[in-house]
């Protein structure tokens, strides 16, 4: 890495805190805020805390390795977006890199040095203004789940915009997810506190008594040679594989995939559909 990062020349240069340039620029309100400044992404985050009381969201690269002097790392990071109101979501690249070069046959899996990492306001800190361009971040950065969680937390806001295309978006995303019925069984509808229990129990299945066809299958399976179970597994996740597939295929577009196709997110789209895909 000192080969590939050395030092060429050294320059001062004059800075100014993001507070001061969006005071002095009169620059309208920050929504969403991305750095990517090479180690000071934390200096940067505390000369901001006055724009980040309007960011719904942060995109930063963070490090679990210091390759800069003074660098801070992620874990002090994300202690500053806590203490402001903001909660983790996910990592998105993670970056490797090896501590020494070797010759190609001698590689393996390297150190997760560093990545980018997507924070969003937390729910309890959002006002009213910022719940639609909240939504519109959280959809786009592909977080379905936690964008419906907060209207199911604090409702359909008020348009702060009229006749935007983007708010008539979230609207119709609103709609769709107000009429959404969760019709999967809960954990305790569909086990037992017996038979949840039973998962951590360490027997020979070839012992267990023979209640139904299924466990009479199931019985069979660990009677045969390992060999020929290792053949009937591979078989299996090769036909769940194809059926997964198959069942996508026949799989006609939600209302919600719809949605997203029509405005250009047919990537998330078909993350819905291959979700949906491997249901049971």
């Amino acid at each position: 890495m000192g080969d590939a990062i050395s030092t060429v020349r050294e320059e001062k240069v004059f800075t100014e805190a993001l507070d001061q340039i969006i005071k002095s620029k009169n620059l309208p309100k920050c929504d969403f805020l991305s750095i990517d400044t090479q180690g000071s992404e934390l200096e940067i985050l505390r000369g901001a805390e006055e724009t980040l009381k309007d960011c719904v969201g942060v995109k930063l690269e963070v490090a679990f390795e210091r390759r800069y002097a003074g660098q801070p790392l992620f874990g002090e990071i994300d202690v500053f977006m806590r203490d402001h109101g903001f909660k983790f979501i996910r990592f998105t690249d993670l970056k490797e890199w090896a501590p020494r070069t070797l010759a190609s046959d001698l590689r393996g899996t390297k150190l997760h040095v560093e990545t980018d990492a997507i924070y969003f306001r937390s729910p309890e800190s959002l006002s009213q203004f910022q719940i639609y361009p909240f939504l519109l971040t959280a959809i786009v950065f592909g977080q379905t789940e936690f964008a419906s969680h907060v209207i199911k937390l604090l409702g359909r806001p008020s348009p702060i915009v009229a006749n935007k295309m983007w708010i008539k978006f979230c609207d119709s995303f609103i709609t769709l997810i107000s009429r959404d019925q969760n019709l999967r069984p809960s954990f305790s509808e569909k086990v037992t506190i017996e038979q949840s229990f039973a998962r951590f129990v360490d027997k020979d299945p070839r012992s267990e008594s023979v209640t139904d066809f299924k466990s009479a299958l199931r019985k069979a399976f660990w009677m045969t040679p390992p060999s020929i179970r290792k053949q009937v597994q591979r078989v299996e996740r090769w036909y769940r594989k194809w059926h997964s597939a198959r069942k996508r295929r026949r799989l006609k577009t939600s209302e919600l995939e719809a949605l997203y196709q029509s405005v250009g997110l047919g990537k998330l789209a078909e993350e819905l559909k291959m979700a949906r895909g491997f249901r049971t």
